[in-house]
């Protein structure tokens, strides 16, 4: 998977801005610095502006593309530093003299948007939130890398046949620093990394989805939904066509299987019916779909 470049939303500052008034240094009026705050390029832009001249950079991918039903995946987040000087992403610290104390802790969350496929309910989604607590401090020196590990489990219904989880990392922690320049407190949003999850055969099979959707489609109908995702991130029009071919299957198990497999490549909600999705297939609609297929979640 392709890792992105990340997006930065500053939550705050230690120090308030000084906003400078120009000529004689008199401050600005109300309505001029809020013309001047319009003006001012977007937070995410001004932490972009401020790492990267530093030589650092921060990414986050799935641990894997694919991984089993029921256990656990993670994304990772990568942190680079390019640039002469110690980088710190503050984890943890007390502030205060025993026995008035205090200890803080940074923490992390993932917002998840997924779509599941059981065999009674066919296709659905759910969203979430999954709070990740007590961040450890992350020191990158100049010229190396650190990695973060974010685990992700999702509570899917025991019967979900596959599930593909879009997920949007944010990091809270207290405090970024690099080296002794002042302490910026900012809230860090990384780019949407897909996951997905499927039974074990499937979730082993991330080259070999044809081969699979085969196999699943002559006898293993709890495999066929997870097949044709994997199948269908390379060949969405032609892991249609196979499936319509397949219709309806050697019993009722068979075609919901098949029928649940076309709703989630093609977004069309026909149910079993056999006939429905031929004529799908063969009507304007389905030719569009031929013609520039839907992005897969």
């Amino acid at each position: 998977m392709t890792r992105a470049a990340i997006a930065l939303l500053v939550a705050g500052c230690s120090s308030p801005a000084l906003v400078d008034g120009g000529g004689g240094g008199a401050p600005l009026d109300a309505a001029t610095a809020r013309s001047a705050a319009r003006e001012a390029p977007p937070r995410e832009e001004q932490i972009r502006r401020y790492l990267e001249p530093r030589g650092i950079t921060i990414s986050a991918h799935a641990e894997a593309a694919w991984s089993t039903l029921g256990g656990e995946a993670a994304i990772v987040v990568e942190l680079r530093n390019a640039g002469s000087k110690e980088f710190r992403l503050v984890g943890e610290r007390t502030r205060g003299a025993w026995p008035f104390s205090t200890d803080e802790h940074a923490r992390a969350e993932l917002r998840v948007d997924v779509t599941f496929a059981t065999p009674s309910a066919g296709v659905r989604t759910l969203h979430d939130s999954l709070p990740i607590d007590d961040l450890e401090t992350i020191v990158v020196p100049a010229g190396g890398e650190r990695s973060l590990r974010l685990p992700l489990r999702l509570a899917l219904p025991d019967a979900a046949e596959c599930a593909v989880a879009l997920v949007r990392p944010i990091l809270h922690p207290l405090a970024i620093e690099v080296d002794s320049e002042p302490e910026r407190v900012v809230t860090l949003h990384l780019p949407e990394v897909r996951v997905a999850f499927a039974p074990p055969e499937a979730a082993a099979a991330a080259e070999g989805g044809e081969a699979l959707l085969e196999a699943a489609l002559d006898a293993r109908p709890e495999l066929v939904v997870a097949a044709a995702v994997l199948s269908g991130e390379r060949d969405p029009v032609g892991t249609v066509d196979r499936l319509i071919l397949a219709l309806p299957g050697r019993d009722a198990r068979a075609r919901r299987a098949r029928c649940t497999a076309l709703q989630w490549l093609t977004g069309a909600r026909l149910g079993d019916g056999v006939e429905r999705w031929r004529g799908w297939w063969d009507s304007e609609e389905g030719r569009k779909f031929a013609s520039a297929p839907r992005k897969l979640p």
